[in-house]
């Protein structure tokens, strides 16, 4: 099991040949790891369990969640967290559709900048994996999830949207 970071900025978390990371890089990547207001404080991410069930998730928020245009994930391994003592609490809306629901959680404690340029640090140390989910794959992908019945009411594009982008 690891954890789904939604929405990040592919270019903070790639490596290049440096064998050292700048200030520069490592506050710029911090800022992807910074809590929303919305989520009550904490960080929202979704726990998966392998490749196939990342790529899923990541459609399924993206056609449920938001516009169907190109989206970053960023992969975090468990003890990245545990080594910084950071609260993971099981945290989900009733409106959320049941996968995302039993996945989503809240990471607290990096409404502090330092523990946010720890993290960034050990992330950008290892191998960042990121998980880029095209828009032209999510509306593969979304068309054939809204031709379930399983999402109906969970889809939050406007119908007329969906009519534009032949969803």
């Amino acid at each position: 099991m690891y954890w789904l970071i939604r929405s990040v900025r592919a270019s903070r978390w790639r490596n290049g040949a440096e064998s050292t990371i700048s200030d520069e890089k490592l506050q710029s990547a911090a800022a992807d790891l910074t809590p929303r207001p919305r989520d009550n404080g904490g960080l929202s991410v979704y726990a998966v369990s392998d490749d196939r069930d990342e790529k899923f998730t990541g459609i399924l928020h993206v056609v449920l969640l938001r516009k169907p245009e190109t989206v970053h994930f960023l992969r975090i391994q468990p003890h990245q967290l545990t080594a910084l003592n950071l609260e993971i609490k099981c945290e989900s809306s009733p409106d959320q559709h049941p996968h995302l629901r039993e996945r989503h959680r809240n990471i607290y404690g990096l409404d502090d900048t330092h523990l946010r340029e720890r993290l960034a640090h050990a992330i950008l140390s290892g191998t960042p994996r990121l998980l880029t989910l095209t828009s032209g794959e999510i509306k593969s992908e979304g068309r054939k999830l809204l031709k379930q019945s399983d999402y109906a009411g969970y889809v939050a594009f406007p119908a007329e949207y969906q009519q534009a982008n032949r969803l």
